[in-house]
This record gives C-alpha cells, sequence and structure tokens, in this order.
C-alpha cells in the first residue's frame, strides 16, 4: 500500500579564484557551474583554507532572501582557538560573518566551518562570499531551487466486516501507526477521519505520517465507530501490516551509492581514484588509540580515543566507562541538541540502565564541580515542534537487583526551562521509601517537599497547551483508606505583604476540552474526611464555576449539577424540574395562607455585619415550627420561601374570589330590594293619582 518515490540530488558548484589566503567555499565537494537543489532538500557548504592564513570573511546572499535558507555555521580546529561566527542581517546581507584566528593553536590548512542550505522555495539565488569590508565579492556560487521532492503521503485502502459481513454506509475512522503488531511507539500523528464511505466493505483514505518509512516495519491500527457519534472509538485487531510496493522496496536501497561496488576483500590502496590523503594516512598524523579526523587534506588525530571497546573525548580510556568526556575550559562537558522537525519521538540525549546488579543504576549520570559561571552536569534541549515526544534529555532505570534504579540523579539545583507541549514536561516517579525536594532538606512525611523564600511562588503550574483534549495545570489525588483527613491539593502561605496565594493555577488555553487550573480529586473510605480542595481562608476563582459538572453554558457564572445556577447578570436560579423530585402531596393554599400571617416578620442584621446593614424576614426556627421545610431549623430555602408565597397567592385567591362571590350575591339582592321599592313607588303614584280625580 506504500509508494514511495526517491528524487537523487544533483549538486553542482562553480568556484570563482581563491582570495583571503587561500579560502574557499564548496558545495558537498562538488565543482561546476550551479547548484541546483529540489524545494525541502539540502546540501552542506563548506568553507576551508588551503594555507591556514588568518581572515575574516562574510558569507551569504545581497539582502532577503526566501529561496535558500542558510543553517548555522560550525567550527572546526582548523580556524583556530580564537575563530568565531556571528549572523548577519540585511541591509546589506543575510548570512553570517566568519572569523579564523587565534594563537593556540593557530589557524591551519584544512576545513574551518560548514553550514547546511536548503531549498525553501523556486528560485534563483547567488551565494557570495565577501572580504571583511563587505566590498570586494571573492567567490560567488549560483544555486538554483525547482519543484518539491515528492511528498511522504500515500493512499490506503481497506475492508470493514460487521459480524463478517461487509459493512456500508458513513464511519468515522481513527488511524495510527506503530512500530510493532502489538503495544510498542505509536509513529507520527493521529488521523480521525469524518464521514468516511464505506461500499461493501471497501473504504479509501488519504494519510500522511511523514517521513517515517524507512524500511522498517509498520503496522497500521484502525479504529472505528458510528458517522457523527460522540462515543469512543472501537480499536479493530489485529494491526494490518504495511508493505511495499516495489518501487517504494527500490527506493529503499536507492539510499545507497548510485554506483556502489561489492568490493569484498579489496584493501582501499589498491582502488583507483581516491585521494591520496585517504589512501596515504598512517602514524605519525594519527596516533595510535585515537579516532582519524579528516581535517581538508590529510588525516589526523581527533580529539576521541578508542580501545575499539570504549570511547573517551578530552580524558584517556575508563575500563569502566564506555564512553566518557572531560572538559576544563568548555562550558558544557557534554551537550546534545535535537532539532529535527517531523513525525515521531525525538531524543536529545537518550540513557538506559536496565542490567540487574546490587549498586545503583543510572540510565543518565552527569557531574559538573566547576566553581564559576553556570555548570550543567547533563543538558538537555528539544524544542522542535513535532507531532511527537520531544525529551531533552531521556533516562529509563530499571533493576530488578537489590541496588537502587535511577533514570535520572540530580545531586543540586535542577532547572527546567522552555514551553513544551505535551502531556508531562517533567515527571518525577518514585518507589516507596524515596522522596524529593526542592530548596529544602527531605521531609519524611512529604513526597515532594518545596521551599523558596526568595521567589514570587513556591511552586507556579501553566498549562497553555492548545488541542482537544483535557489540559490540567495541576492535579492532585488523594485517593487512599485513611482515619484522618485526606487534601487532593494542600497549600499555605503566610506571608505578610502582598498578595500570598496557597494555591495558584490557571489554564488559559485555547480548546476544545475543559481547562483546569488547578484540579483535585480526592476519595477515602476510611473514617476520615476527604477533601478535592479544601480553602481555609478568602478564596477568589476568576472565572466560570461548575459544581459538580464540567459543563458551563453560555451566560451562567456558576453552573452546578443540581441544575441551579447564577447567571452572568446576578440572578440565582433553582433547580425546579418535575424530573428532580419526587413524593408530591397537594397544598390548601388557604391553609398555608393562615399559618404564614401568623409568623413574625421583622428587621434584623447577621452578627458578622454592621449594625446599619438591616435586613427583613422571619426567622428560621419560626418558619421550620409553622410548616417543618427544608429538613431544619437552622435555615430558610428560598424554594421553600417562594412555594409559601405561592400557595400564599393561590390561598389569597380563593378568599378573594369568595368575598367577591359574597360581593356580587349581596348585590343582587340590593338590586332586587330596589327594583322591589321602584314597583312599590311607582303603585303609590298610582294610587295617589285616582284620588286626586275623584
Amino acid at each position: 500500500m506504500k509508494s514511495l518515490e526517491l528524487l537523487a540530488v544533483v549538486v553542482v558548484c562553480g568556484l570563482a579564484s581563491t582570495a583571503a589566503g587561500g579560502v574557499s567555499v564548496s558545495v558537498d565537494g562538488q565543482v561546476g557551474e550551479e547548484v541546483i537543489l529540489k524545494v525541502g532538500q539540502s546540501a552542506v557548504v563548506w568553507v576551508s583554507s588551503d594555507d591556514g592564513v588568518p581572515y575574516s570573511v562574510y558569507l551569504g546572499f545581497d539582502g532577503e532572501t526566501a529561496v535558500v535558507g542558510l543553517g548555522s555555521p560550525t567550527r572546526y580546529t582548523a580556524a583556530g582557538n580564537l575563530s568565531s561566527t556571528s549572523a548577519v542581517s540585511p541591509p546589506p546581507i543575510t548570512g553570517y560573518y566568519l572569523n579564523a584566528a587565534g594563537t593556540s593553536p593557530a589557524p591551519s590548512a584544512g576545513l574551518h566551518f560548514h553550514l547546511l542550505c536548503g531549498g525553501m522555495s523556486e528560485g534563483t539565488e547567488t551565494l557570495k562570499l565577501y572580504d571583511s569590508t563587505l566590498s570586494v565579492v571573492l567567490q560567488s556560487v549560483t544555486i538554483r531551487v525547482e519543484g518539491a521532492a515528492a511528498g511522504t503521503g500515500f493512499t490506503y485502502q481497506g475492508r470493514l466486516l460487521d459480524e463478517d459481513k461487509a459493512a456500508s454506509g458513513l464511519f468515522d475512522l481513527r488511524l495510527e501507526l506503530f512500530e510493532a503488531p502489538s503495544a510498542g511507539n505509536r509513529i507520527g500523528g493521529t488521523f480521525d477521519l469524518a464521514d468516511v464511505s464505506v461500499e461493501d466493505g471497501y473504504f479509501t483514505v488519504r494519510l500522511d505520517f511523514g517521513n517515517v518509512f524507512g524500511g522498517q516495519a509498520r503496522w497500521l491500527q484502525t479504529s472505528v465507530r458510528a458517522s457523527g457519534s460522540s462515543e469512543d472509538y472501537t480499536r479493530l485487531w489485529p494491526r494490518q501490516r504495511l508493505t511495499a510496493a516495489p518501487q517504494a522496496t527500490y527506493a529503499a536501497w536507492a539510499g545507497l551509492a548510485e554506483h556502489a561496488v561489492i568490493a569484498s576483500g579489496v584493501h582501499w590502496a589498491n582502488v583507483a581514484g581516491i585521494p591520496p590523503a585517504i589512501a596515504n594516512y598512517a602514524a605519525p598524523d594519527v596516533q595510535a588509540g585515537f579516532v582519524p579526523y579528516y581535517d581538508g587534506s590529510r588525516f589526523v588525530s581527533s580529539a576521541i580515543r578508542s580501545d575499539g571497546e570504549r570511547a573517551a573525548v578530552g580524558t584517556n580510556i575508563n575500563t569502566s566507562r564506555k564512553f566518557s568526556v572531560y572538559t576544563n575550559s568548555e562550558t558544557q562537558g557534554l551537550y546534545s541538541v535535537n532539532a529535527r522537525a517531523g513525525t515521531g519521538n525525538n531524543y536529545a540525549i537518550y540513557g538506559m540502565a536496565s542490567g540487574d546488579t546490587t549498586g545503583p543504576s543510572f540510565g543518565v549520570y552527569g557531574w559538573s564541580s566547576s566553581n564559576s559561571g553556570n555548570n550543567y552536569g547533563s543538558y538537555g534541549f528539544a524544542g522542535t515542534p513535532s507531532p511527537g515526544i520531544n525529551y531533552g534529555v531521556y533516562g529509563s532505570a530499571y533493576n530488578s537487583g537489590s541496588g537502587g534504579a535511577y533514570a535520572g540523579y540530580f545531586n543540586g539545583d535542577v532547572g527546567i526551562t522552555g514551553i513544551l507541549n505535551q502531556d508531562q514536561d517533567l515527571r518525577i516517579a518514585t518507589n516507596s521509601g524515596r522522596r524529593v525536594a526542592i530548596g529544602t532538606g527531605i521531609d519524611q512525611n512529604r513526597k515532594v517537599n518545596v521551599y523558596a523564600d526568595g521567589q514570587t511562588y513556591a511552586f507556579s503550574s501553566v498549562n497553555a497547551r492548545e488541542g482537544t483534549s483535557i489540559n490540567i495545570a495541576s492535579y492532585g489525588a488523594a485517593s487512599g483508606n485513611t482515619t484522618a483527613n485526606s487534601y487532593g491539593v494542600w497549600g499555605v502561605s503566610s506571608s505578610a505583604s502582598g498578595a500570598n496565594y496557597a494555591v495558584y493555577g490557571r489554564a488559559t488555553a485555547n480548546s476544545t476540552g475543559p481547562n483546569y487550573g488547578v484540579y483535585g480529586y480526592a476519595i477515602n473510605g476510611g473514617g476520615g474526611a476527604s477533601y478535592a480542595g479544601y480553602f481555609n481562608g478568602v478564596t477568589i476563582m476568576l472565572g466560570d464555576v461548575g459544581v459538580g459538572t464540567t459543563n458551563i453554558p453560555t451566560g451562567r457564572r456558576i453552573n452546578t449539577s443540581t441544575g441551579a445556577y447564577l447567571s452572568t447578570g446576578g440572578v440565582w436560579t433553582n433547580s425546579s424540574s418535575r424530573d428532580w423530585k419526587e413524593n408530591f402531596e397537594a397544598v390548601d393554599g388557604r391553609e398555608v395562607l393562615e399559618r404564614l400571617v401568623r409568623v413574625p416578620v421583622s428587621t434584623w442584621n447577621y452578627k458578622t455585619e454592621d449594625v446599619s446593614v438591616r435586613h427583613m424576614g422571619p426567622v428560621s426556627q419560626d418558619l421550620y415550627a409553622a410548616f417543618r421545610l427544608s429538613g431544619d431549623d437552622e435555615s430558610i430555602s428560598t424554594v421553600d420561601t417562594a412555594g409559601l408565597s405561592f400557595a400564599a397567592i393561590q390561598g389569597l385567591y380563593q378568599v378573594i374570589e369568595e368575598k367577591e362571590a359574597e360581593i356580587a350575591s349581596v348585590r343582587r339582592e340590593n338590586e332586587e330590594i330596589k327594583n322591589r321599592l321602584a314597583a312599590i313607588e311607582s303603585q303609590l303614584a298610582a294610587l295617589a293619582g285616582q284620588r286626586g280625580g275623584l
């Protein structure tokens, strides 16, 4: 399923006449009219001298360039002990200042500097070597960058069965690459593909794990779930091994020399065309016990000693050490930087001590005893953005014997700097009886003890990772079964001035998953109390708060798992859904009204408040005596007061309805009386008229 294409890099370089004490420039040792690179490919630029005369030159491109990039130069011993390099930005050039100088040792003929140049975009640039005044061009090399080399993506076709039947429809797929058929390390990133069409069990997807296929076996892990589902993916077994197509099989061997010849048993002195410096190198140029080093014209002794089994730099072979490094002049005894960009794990220094011994085992052991400047026993830096995990220093120690095992042992101050985006920047795992202390002595009651009297924060944790999973700045869990109190996170701040934070956490990353500044979790199956977070003092929360839930909808400042919440407008809303309630009983509103009017109402203030602050209402004891609500007589629930108000209003409505009915009846009776009186008066008037006519 995997098809690769390897493009050959054609590198030729044109040289002008050498100058400035015999200094010259070459690219990968090739000479011609121009250098041709592909986008994303690189070549090595060498700066050499054939006579060792001290010099200062500039190497770079006129102005700014987006076509070719230059890496940082590396200095060699032949450039002299006072040699130096420094970056130069436009104007006038983009490049470096190179200086070959010194007395102990002085510059000598050979390789002085090297750096990488890489194609960034299509176009043509001229790499120039200037004199120390930037007014004379000593040499120039034309670099032409052509279209990008073949990518690392490939098409994968798989088959999906549902209970031995070919599946059809839309599915969400998760595809991951591993180095083993089970367990093993994941290689490259994770591909979550939504709404993948599956017809008669077959599906086709485009994948790109980067440049991770170097001939080693690789297995593809597929996980599936229904399209649009929020449930976890179901992993499908077994993992599928990725096999190479015929062209990819050829490409795996194409990294060898294009015209390689098997020369078993042939001494190199009998091979035509090799440089005399290689064919004829021998003592006294190379001392016995030293690894040879080619300085551009001959082989000489390097700084590395070896007895065939062990190696040493700056010191003699130590039979108890596989590799020894000693220096009394450099800042770092051993310095390693891994700046590789790509997929898979990056290790600047990797150490493992897994032997069964009765003594201590150290995955990485470093010692620095200088009395001045910054001293690093071991210094590692891994800062290249990568989908995989980066380790500046990685140590793993396992000892099944009776001795100790230390993945990293630090006898002194430990400094950790940088911005890392992995789940764990620093992990200290100690077995039973082992403890860690920073800034103070070991406390037998504390696994990790931190003390500071000059810093703002004794312990500070910031998680600014962006992604889709949960972010936790500080995580504490107390889950032991104890009869005493258990604290997931416990902090004390006793300073007498300024703002004091016993525990301070901040989670500000833009993430689709929850962010926790401080996360505490406590379970205690014993007789003691259990506190995920215990705050004895003023507690300030600048942000939304979830109680019993991680879901905080828009418009809510405090949200609870009970359904109650405080809105961003400052309104507290109680949970009142029928789904949350049971044991309903009807209420006689008129009876509630009659009881409620007998409950005393007064104005008052809480004992913790100033007397000028006034409140109005009943006390809980009187209200409880009248209605027996809320389960105790120490508090009044806002839900109950609202319920009492509703019931009393309904009771009052009943009273009003009855009174209105009575009033209506009286009005009807009055109307009838009025009508009778009017009839009587009419009859009397008629009688009076009759008498007058007699």
